[in-house]
């Protein structure tokens, strides 16, 4: 018997309540590998955090993230919260709508291979960004771990979570993205990038650490989630039904 120990967070809405349905044989799969664990199921957003704050001083060799893309920002935030955040090693099975992450860092979608993967430990770091952010007058911050956007593409990650995310991965976003597109207007913003103050009219802006978002769409093909720098893409005052000018930064 492995003396690896892991503490794995489940999510069972992930994924549309996937997630409940492919925990029993995810489980299975994790006693068949010889993986020594003790898990959780979260029972409401932001209680991943939590779990995880609690599990990072518990001696765990592993936190392990069991549903989608918010699960694992969730469990990323509440180590940081922890302290723990630099000494963490998070694994991941993804039972989630968009599992975007994992295609850039190269963990396989099927419950298997990723379950293998835990097992043959190779770590790799990652950069992470830091959003700070006011919230009824008091400042907030959260790390985010594969993209953060600001404008259009906030509003259809809203959408998309509160509407239509019961409908499966390419449904969700398919009506989220339509019904944004139809109802939203362009913002005034001011950033600073590398130095130099824009102030413009943009559709969205999105700071990627990933290089894929929305449910596997393929937004940033150079961006890489080590190299100490992020791709961020400007969509400037334009209609996403007619078209206009993008920019990118490498920051």
């Amino acid at each position: 018997m492995s003396s690896f120990y892991a503490k794995v967070i489940v999510n069972p809405v992930a994924g549309a309540g996937r997630t409940a349905r492919e925990w029993p044989r995810i489980m299975g799969l994790f006693r068949g590998n010889g993986l020594r664990f003790e898990h959780d199921l979260t029972e409401a957003p932001g209680h991943a955090v939590e779990l995880a704050m609690l599990a990072a001083g518990k001696g765990y060799d592993m936190v392990v993230s069991v549903g989608g893309d918010g699960t694992i920002n969730e469990i990323v935030n509440g180590l940081y919260k922890a302290g723990n955040i630099g000494e963490a090693v998070l694994g991941i099975v993804s039972t989630g709508t968009g599992s975007d992450y994992i295609r850039t860092i190269g963990i396989p979608r099927r419950y298997e291979e990723a379950c293998r993967c835990l097992l043959q430990r190779k770590k790799i770091t990652v950069d992470l960004g830091v959003i700070e952010y006011n919230v009824d007058g008091h400042q907030v911050e959260r790390l985010f771990v594969n993209f953060a956007g600001m404008g259009i593409d906030a509003e259809i990650v809203r959408r998309t979570t509160q509407q239509f995310k019961a409908l499966g991965s390419m449904s969700s976003y398919l009506l989220g993205t339509l019904t944004t597109i139809l109802a939203y207007r362009n913002r005034d913003v001011s950033l600073v990038i590398d130095g130099e103050v824009l102030e413009m009219r943009v559709c969205t802006v999105v700071m990627n650490n990933g290089r894929y978002g929305g449910g596997g769409m393929f937004t940033a093909p150079h961006a890489s989630i080590d190299d100490g720098f992020f791709d961020v893409m400007i969509v400037g005052d334009m209609s996403m039904l007619t078209g206009g000018n993008q920019l990118f930064y490498n920051l």
